[in-house]
């Protein structure tokens, strides 16, 4: 599978391994604090989303644009980099997609409010 393997960012994080499927959600009443009731200082979305088209049809894209996180990881976006819907873009922020090799496979797409330091492509 086609995936970026590591991201490097100036504050010393190190984001890299096998991803994970978006925790649970509450679409209902979404929050921008801690359980502590303090702002957050980093949000990150990891989500595999078994298709980049069929999440825009359900309308649940709609919910991290409102989170406004600083950095978005889709998995299993099942489109190249050409064919990546504008609407499913973060305006404003750094983009990086790995396709796979074979049309409407696997793929991955990442955004980040902050350039980082290095970006790495493959599994080595």
């Amino acid at each position: 599978r086609e995936c970026i393997r590591s991201i490097h960012y100036r504050c010393g994080l190190r984001f890299g391994g096998r991803a994970c499927k978006a925790p649970s959600a509450r679409f209902e009443n979404p929050t921008s604090t801690t359980a502590d009731g303090l702002p957050w200082n980093l949000k990150i979305v990891s989500w595999n989303v078994n298709g980049i088209r069929a999440v825009l049809k359900s309308k649940k894209l709609h919910y991290l644009k409102f989170e406004d996180p600083d950095i978005v990881c889709f998995q299993e976006t099942k489109c190249a980099q050409a064919d990546f819907p504008e609407e499913a873009k973060f305006r404003g922020y750094h983009t990086y997609f790995n396709s796979a090799e074979k049309k409407g496979y696997s793929s991955t797409a990442l955004f980040s409010k902050v350039k980082p330091i290095s970006v790495t492509y493959g599994i080595n």
